[in-house]
């Protein structure tokens, strides 16, 4: 990503809250010196609009291929209903657990055998749920190769995801959001983090790299 994005990036989860410094807890139990809560995104209709265009760029980046757009709940949904609806291709979802009522599917939407799905999250740490919605898609004979996310916290998933034939593609990581954003905190545009802050953010992703 250009520096010219990565500062915009940086301005949007900056106004609209989505990155917040302190000391949280993932749903993992793991610690973290940051947190990211994309799902504030979508109350922003502007930069949503603006996001799910940097998406749309890295997909043509990227040269992805694929017949239909798979949205990982929840957070993943928002991104990829919109992003498909712009592309004008099918979007399909897959359920944490079968209906037990009606038609009783896992997966909602049109599909068939052989069909090429791009998965679309939010964000990545250690890759378990998109790995788990590939399995149910594979399953279903449904060819999975690529991941799209807005954000790779740098935490094993792009491994994880390679060791299940995966490959993630990512409109930034976080080391250029924070880079980008202690960038604005140095120039006085910005008073997200301290520089205290700033290094203690990457040495935790420093440390959760080696």
């Amino acid at each position: 990503m250009n520096q010219i994005n990565s500062d915009l990036l940086a301005d949007y989860l900056s106004v609209t809250g989505a990155l917040k410094i302190g000391d949280f807890t993932l749903s993992s139990g793991v610690y973290s010196p940051y947190y990211l809560d994309l799902r504030l995104l979508p109350s922003y209709p502007l930069i949503f609009d603006r996001i799910c265009d940097l998406y749309i760029d890295i997909m043509t980046e990227k040269g992805l291929d694929y017949d239909l757009i798979c949205g990982v709940p929840t957070a993943g949904l928002s991104f990829s209903a919109v992003i498909a609806n712009r592309l004008l291709r099918p979007l399909i979802y897959v359920r944490s657990q079968k209906k037990s009522y009606g038609t009783g599917r896992k997966i909602e939407g049109i599909f068939a055998p052989g069909m090429r799905v791009l998965l679309i999250d939010d964000l990545i740490t250690s890759g378990g749920s998109i790995i788990a919605i590939a399995t149910a898609l594979r399953e279903d004979e449904c060819h999975v190769e690529n991941v799209l996310v807005l954000i790779d916290r740098l935490q094993g998933g792009k491994e994880n995801l390679a060791a299940e034939r995966l490959q993630l593609s990512a409109v930034i990581d976080i080391v250029q959001l924070i880079t980008a954003i202690y960038r604005q905190v140095e120039s006085g545009k910005s008073n997200l983090m301290t520089k205290e802050e700033y290094h203690k953010i990457m040495e935790y992703i420093g440390k959760q790299n080696g």
